[in-house]
């Protein structure tokens, strides 16, 4: 465990983010509209899944597919949408959220907002068997574990406060990745089961404080008790979904 500072005020920072830059989605190329329904479509506003994934895959020093776009969370969305075997492994799956995505539902969920997907088509795109691995409930201690022993980020999902432009206050689902914690000044004895006091997230839209306004979402901060109330399972103290991804290896 040495991969901590000392902040200004005492506290203890762990981060594994340090020297790297946040991805942004509100640069994302990728535009894709269903067949049967113009208004089921995919772009940069919902792609922080393949934006997060990606950027976690790059802290931990992957190398990616060549691909039709400048930028490989792109390529990724691209890959999911036209691999046949990801549009079987969503069927085989969840047929009846498969099958409301092939008509064109409105409220249909595209392939990379499933995690399940989302985690066997990155498998699929690196050609690896288990680079990313998604849990519905990982105990939080093993999540504080990734980040504390093994330095590596955890992809994370969330339902956020948020207000929309039409001036309605609600909550908005996010994914955005762990990079971080945060102790209090003192703390002799850190483990998994040690209570941080804040967590760090980089965001691939913005923060979360500030509305999610343009601008970056490097190292923005959670409380303790945010971070149980907002991440899913929301309000669950024990358990929470996450994509815990491995150390990278060079694609052949």
């Amino acid at each position: 465990m040495k991969n901590y500072s000392i902040l200004d005020d005492g506290r203890i920072l762990f981060n594994v983010s340090a020297g790297f830059e946040n991805y942004s989605q509100r640069n994302n190329e990728f535009k894709w509209s269903h067949p049967k329904n113009p208004k089921l479509k995919m772009d940069a506003l919902s792609m922080c899944n393949v934006t997060s994934i990606v950027m976690a895959l790059d802290y931990l020093g992957w190398k990616f597919p060549e691909g039709d776009y400048k930028q490989p969370e792109d390529n990724l969305c691209d890959f999911i949408f036209r691999s046949s075997e990801v549009q079987r492994f969503y069927k085989e799956k969840m047929p009846v959220l498969y099958d409301a995505f092939e008509r064109g539902d409105d409220d249909a969920y595209c392939p990379n907002l499933i995690h399940l997907v989302l985690a066997y088509a990155t498998n699929q795109w690196l050609g690896a068997n288990s680079a990313i691995t998604f849990e519905e409930r990982a105990p939080i201690s093993k999540i504080i574990k990734e980040v504390l022993f093994y330095k590596r980020p955890v992809i994370m999902s969330g339902t956020f406060p948020h207000k929309f432009l039409n001036g309605t206050k609600g909550a908005i689902g996010h994914i955005n990745v762990l990079v971080g914690l945060i102790y209090p000044k003192g703390t002799t004895t850190i483990s998994p089961i040690t209570k941080p006091e804040e967590f760090v997230f980089d965001d691939p839209y913005g923060n979360w404080k500030e509305n999610f306004k343009a601008g970056t979402g490097n190292d923005t901060t959670f409380t303790y008790d945010e971070f149980i109330k907002y991440y899913k399972g929301c309000n669950d103290s024990r358990y929470k979904m996450a994509h815990f991804v491995k150390n990278g290896v060079a694609l052949i």
